[in-house]
């Protein structure tokens, strides 16, 4: 379904940005696509992008309900390993895309964190496989998602739209502009042997690990959706259990749990005892 307030438009240029910025498809390339029957709209677009630039689409979508009914009647084997052709698709494929267009963002709620924690132990071995290829992950509107955010479905649409630079007259120029202030940044912070998280209730010094700073002025609130809510610019983020290996990160687990920390009201980041961001703003 096209989300309230959203125009074919942003569809067509949400398809060539997710194509050609974020997956950088290239001809012959076997593209993986994921998402639920909610995202069509985008997913019949993608399809088109995809096929235009002399690749295959792999389309993979969810029915309602498909989901919590896996997990409720799922056997020891379901739980505790997968298919052999998913772990093919996973080494074949050349680029992976998550589109997140939820039914019910609390679909899981009653279902056993055990049931969910073995499925995420036993599906890492896939994981590792589709990291080390070219991956999105990303949002489509729904109406679930903007209850969450506690926002109508058209204020809901425009946000996303926002976020993602969807209303500005080149959105990929828009994101090489703020990738190229975040290489910057990087450049500015990877010599830093100390930094210092400062904020109400929070006094976090590190010394090895991973740390994740936000940017992204198009996302000024959280919406209940970590994919969104750890890029709020003015914002860190950390997170317990598995690192990303392109960070250099050593930690495996099945878990990735973000923690954020908001700066904008007077928290402070500091780099060996330089002041780098100060109440959300950079120095």
């Amino acid at each position: 379904m096209t989300p309230a307030g959203w125009r074919d438009a942003d569809t067509e240029r949400f398809a060539a940005l997710l194509t050609d910025y974020c997956l950088r498809v290239q001809p012959g390339q076997q593209v993986l696509v994921r998402s639920t029957t909610l995202a069509a709209p985008l997913l019949r677009e993608l399809q088109q992008a995809i096929l235009a630039r002399d690749a295959w689409p792999l389309l993979r979508v969810e029915l309602p309900a498909i989901e919590e009914d896996f997990h409720a009647l799922a056997l020891d084997r379901h739980l505790d390993s997968y298919a052999s052709i998913a772990e093919a698709e996973a080494a074949q494929a050349d680029a992976f895309l998550a589109i997140q267009a939820p039914f019910n963002t609390r679909a899981l709620a009653d279902v056993d964190p055990e049931r969910i924690a073995r499925i995420a132990r036993s599906r890492a071995p896939l994981t590792e496989l589709r990291m080390r290829k070219r991956w999105c992950g990303t949002l489509w509107p729904t109406p679930a998602s903007a209850q969450q955010a506690g926002m109508s479905e058209d204020a809901f649409a425009a946000f996303v739209r926002g976020a993602l630079f969807l209303d500005r007259d080149d959105p990929a120029a828009a994101w090489r502009e703020l990738g190229s202030f975040q290489a910057g940044l990087v450049e500015r912070l990877s010599s830093a042997r100390e930094l210092r998280i400062e904020a109400e209730g929070t006094d976090l010094t590190l010394h090895v690990g991973e740390i994740g700073i936000g940017t992204n002025r198009g996302i000024d609130r959280p919406i209940g959706t970590i994919l969104f809510d750890e890029k709020i610019g003015g914002t860190v983020h950390l997170a317990l259990g598995r690192s990303y290996p392109e960070t250099g990160g050593l930690n495996e687990s099945a878990v990735h749990w973000d923690l954020i920390c908001d700066l904008r009201n007077g928290g402070c980041l500091t780099a060996d005892g330089e002041v780098v961001q100060e109440g959300g703003a950079f120095r």
